[in-house]
């Protein structure tokens, strides 16, 4: 998984530190759960099937919450270390 990202202001975001996601919204079969480290860099990508990390988003300095937009094809995570929203492509 290749992730493109960008960044916006940060104005007030509320969010889960977890989420998980369908990786392709019409197949539900295909989960992934997106688990911040706000003392690290990086958010892991794991496979509840196999309880394994399959992929990681980096350079996330203090990621702490995590969002989807409505078709699941982006991941939005709040930074706590630059006051900023971290916007990657799910796939």
């Amino acid at each position: 998984m290749h992730a493109i990202g960008s960044r916006v202001a940060l104005g007030v975001l509320s969010c889960l530190g977890v989420a998980a996601l369908p990786a392709h919204p019409a197949s539900a079969q295909l989960v992934r759960v997106y688990a911040t480290n706000s003392g690290g860099d990086a958010v892991s990508i794991i496979d509840p099937a196999s309880h394994k990390t399959v992929a990681s988003l980096n350079d996330i300095e203090g990621a702490h919450g995590v969002a989807f937009s409505p078709d699941g094809s982006r991941v939005y995570i709040s930074n706590e270390a630059d006051s900023t929203l971290d916007r990657k492509r799910t796939s």
